[in-house]
């Protein structure tokens, strides 16, 4: 009796395995994979060091409305599950709670690729989103990008 229930508990366990599903609607491909065929993808960029699981997370100052402003990557990806929503890039040097959400890749040379980026302000105690979204265009030197993280997802602009 105890080695059929033994037996069946493996099996079981076993075909339980196959049911559980990992999530992510976004690859990673490095900055000399992108081609004409990511023209308009939605992407997030990855700074300087793959940051993966949260580790090597980067910071990077970006031009906004002609100042200097600091960005920090947030990445959430426990090499199980990582959604493209839950990625973006935080101003830690800006007035209120601005983030780069995502980009959409324009144009791409052998050096650098053109981005739109899509910025939002945050209300930080209650996480709304302001209807206050703009957008501006960057060139970044392929050689800063250590990862692109690109989904097929359809936001609306």
């Amino acid at each position: 009796m105890f080695e059929r229930l033994s037996i069946l508990i493996f099996f079981v366990a076993l075909a339980s395995k196959d049911f559980a599903q990992d999530g992510s609607d976004m690859r990673y491909i490095k900055p000399d994979q992108v081609d004409n065929t990511c023209i308009g993808k939605w992407v997030h960029l990855d700074f300087y060091n793959r940051s993966f699981r949260g580790r090597k997370i980067d910071t990077i100052a970006i031009q906004v409305n002609g100042k200097e402003v600091k960005f920090v990557e947030h990445r959430v990806d426990n090499g199980y599950d990582n959604w493209f929503k839950d990625q973006y890039l935080e101003a830690i040097n800006y007035p209120g709670t601005l983030r780069i959400e995502r980009f959409q890749i324009k144009k791409i040379s052998k050096e650098s690729i053109q981005v739109i980026a899509y910025f939002t302000l945050h209300d930080p105690k209650s996480e709304n989103i302001s209807n206050s979204i703009f957008l501006e265009e960057y060139w970044f030197a392929k050689n800063i990008i250590a990862e692109v993280l690109i989904t097929d997802k359809d936001f609306q602009q």
